[in-house]
């Protein structure tokens, strides 16, 4: 059913699934990390995985907000390999435009010409940024409008109509590294698809 369905509208199995984390909640937020994990929602398995660290010192044009900077305050105490992934200076960073550059590229690389599906945790928070940000650096979005995709809506289609609700299963990672959060998110994802799957096929 879910192949007919693809193929009827000339979709790629492949979503991005993508997590970000910034010094703020606004669309014109400094970005600090971007993870992505590229699953296939027909076989049910992950493929590819992008993570990038951002400098801070490329992004004067963005924004950070006192409460956002007083909640990573806090995570140095109570989630230090968090805190440390986005502020430690030893770890290899690289531009904001650079980092954009070589998000598009993995993308790419695994879309080909097909119709890119973006799937932030809101479209309003991960995918907005990230397009303001692709705006802001004097290029075009790495996926097609048609493609912003949220992820809580299907959490909310998995909770109503199927009674699933795996997002707050144990995420085996570090909360809030941008990566880890990606992978987690991917795993509920396929989790809810298959479980619609399996209601339509019954």
């Amino acid at each position: 059913m879910l192949e007919k369905m693809l193929q009827q509208f000339d979709l790629s199995p492949l979503v991005a699934v993508v997590d970000i984390e910034t010094l703020s909640t606004g669309i014109n937020a400094k970005i600090l990390s971007v993870g992505c994990v590229l699953v296939d929602v027909l076989d049910g398995r992950s493929v590819a995985e992008f993570y990038q660290r951002v400098e801070m010192d490329t992004q004067l044009q963005r924004d950070s907000d006192q409460d956002t900077i007083r909640w990573w305050s806090e995570q140095n105490k109570r989630n230090n390999a968090a805190f440390r992934e986005v502020f430690c200076s030893d770890l290899h960073r690289l531009p904001l435009k650079t980092v954009l550059l070589e998000f598009e590229r993995f993308l790419s690389l695994h879309f080909g010409q097909t119709k890119r599906q973006v799937m932030g945790n809101g479209p309003e928070f991960d995918n907005a940024i990230l397009a303001h940000a692709y705006q802001q650096c004097g290029l075009s979005p790495a996926w097609h409008y048609a493609g912003n995709q949220s992820l809580r809506t299907v959490v909310w289609m998995g909770r109503v109509l199927l009674g699933v609700d795996p997002k707050y299963g144990e995420n085996a990672g570090i909360k809030h590294h941008a990566l880890d959060d990606a992978r987690h998110e991917a795993r509920y994802l396929l989790d809810i698809m298959q479980a619609l799957q399996a209601k339509c096929n019954d």
